[in-house]
């Protein structure tokens, strides 16, 4: 089992508090608890900082997300009112206008495409 986040930086701090504890019993099995405390103390402030750096990070994708879909909106609405206006202008027959239209048609249009249509044919029905 892995443990989360905050149970990893909560043993570190126990584990730092105990091995001050059991320092001597250490001592005389050959550990050197002072080293790795010191290791801990290194790896634990590593994954707390990181941590931080993640939220914050988070933090900004959550602010920044709308104002993305804010710009390609704007830009979509202006490209279509900028092709409507040329193939109005230059004409809707002629081939500028028909390849514009073509140019409009190959962009998939906003919303879900991928969605079943909302009235389900009759498979029993006959036509």
């Amino acid at each position: 089992m892995t443990a989360t986040q905050t149970e990893n930086l909560g043993y570190a701090q126990v584990f730092v508090t105990t091995a001050d504890e059991v320092k001597d019993e250490a001592a005389t099995a050959g550990m050197n608890t002072d080293h790795m405390k010191a290791i801990v103390v290194l790896k634990a402030d590593k994954a707390a900082q990181l941590n931080a750096r993640q939220e914050a990070l988070k933090r900004e994708l959550a602010e920044l997300t709308p104002l993305v879909t804010e710009a390609h909106d704007d830009l979509y609405r202006t490209l279509s009112g900028f092709t409507d206006a040329l193939i109005g202008g230059i004409g809707k027959g002629s081939p500028g206008a028909r390849n514009l239209q073509r140019i409009r048609s190959r962009i998939r249009m906003p919303g879900d495409q991928t969605k079943e249509p909302a009235v389900q044919p009759n498979p029993g029905a006959t036509q």
